[in-house]
C-alpha cells in the first residue's frame, strides 16, 4: 500500500517508516470510517477466552444470559457536533499511526 501511494516521494518515506518502526511480517491494521448504522457489539467465552463480535441489526436482540448486557444508545453522530459517548474498553491497537496518511497503526504487544 505504502509503496503503491501516487506521489512517490512520499510513498518512500512511508516504506522507510514501515520498515524501520516495524518487524518484517508484523500484521498492521488500517482503521476507515464506516457509515452510521444500527449495530450490536457483543462478547462471550469460548473456552476461557472472551470472543469479540459485531453485526449490524434491525431490530430487537435477545441476550439469552443471567446477567444484563452493558448498553448504550448513542445519537447518530452526523447529527451532532459533540462527540458522543462511549463505552470503555481497551483497544488492541496502538493510540497514534505508523503512517498517518495512510491511517496504519501497529497492534499492541
Amino acid at each position: 500500500m505504502a509503496s503503491e501511494w501516487p506521489d512517490q516521494r512520499i510513498a518512500a518515506i512511508a516504506v522507510d517508516l514501515l520498515s524501520r518502526r516495524c518487524e518484517p511480517g508484523a500484521p498492521l491494521a488500517r482503521k476507515i470510517p464506516l457509515p452510521n448504522q444500527l449495530r450490536a457489539n457483543f462478547a462471550y467465552r469460548k473456552d476461557g477466552e472472551i470472543i469479540r463480535a459485531s453485526a449490524p441489526i434491525s431490530g430487537v436482540v435477545v441476550a439469552q444470559q443471567k446477567d444484563m448486557p452493558r448498553k448504550l444508545w448513542r445519537p447518530d453522530p452526523g447529527a451532532s457536533n459533540s462527540q458522543p459517548p462511549r463505552l470503555a474498553r481497551q483497544s488492541s491497537l496502538e493510540a497514534t499511526p505508523i503512517v498517518d496518511a495512510l491511517r496504519l497503526y501497529r497492534y499492541v504487544r
